[in-house]
């Protein structure tokens, strides 16, 4: 039920000042886009800010500076999956040239982690009766529950640098997580 997606921007000028303050604007940009498509402040947050000469090489190595390149970047929150499109498709106009790993993920998953562990526990019980049936044995109190929680990986699909278009047209799809519990459960015999 919510999205996350990495959104920023790449820029590159002779001049320091230039540079930044043309990366800041096109990032204050991308922020109102954000936030005209419903993404609150909260769910936005700086993930990666650099700056850096680019230097001028020659046949005798580093020849001085060609420029200066920042590189801002915003971790963004979107949880309302329909409009993960949209919203990326906004960020680019705004200025975007770098998207990064749109992942999936559920804001609240108790719950499935709960079914989860009940059906295993269910599960368990079946596996030991069965086991004690086989064994000519009967099955006897719970000694023992250990409990290991994973979650499956979260389907990822990037869109580096462009992508706008393909974004529009909702070719990213949610698809499904899938949440295990492992349960090791030590029963009793009698």
């Amino acid at each position: 039920d919510e999205a996350h997606v990495t959104v920023g921007v790449d820029t590159f000028a002779k001049d320091v000042n230039e540079a930044t303050t043309e990366n800041e604007a096109t990032i204050q940009a991308i922020l109102a886009a954000l936030k005209e498509n419903g993404i609150a402040a909260d769910d936005i947050q700086t993930s990666n800010y650099n700056l850096w000469a680019e230097q001028l090489y020659g046949d005798n190595g580093p020849e001085g500076i060609a420029g200066y390149r920042v590189m801002n970047q915003v971790n963004v929150t979107i949880r309302e999956i329909d409009k993960v499109g949209e919203v990326i498709s906004a960020t680019i106009g705004a200025g975007a040239n770098n998207i990064y790993g749109v992942t999936f993920s559920v804001a609240d998953p108790q719950a499935f982690e709960a079914e989860a562990r009940e059906l295993a526990i269910i599960n368990a019980r079946e596996r030991a009766e069965s086991i004690a049936e086989l064994s000519g044995v009967t099955l006897g109190e719970v000694m023992v529950i250990t409990e290991a929680l994973s979650q499956a990986p979260y389907p990822i699909m990037g869109l580096g640098g462009g992508g706008g278009e393909m974004a529009a047209q909702g070719s990213i799809s949610p698809g499904q997580l899938t949440y295990r519990v492992q349960l090791q459960v030590t029963y009793g015999m009698k």
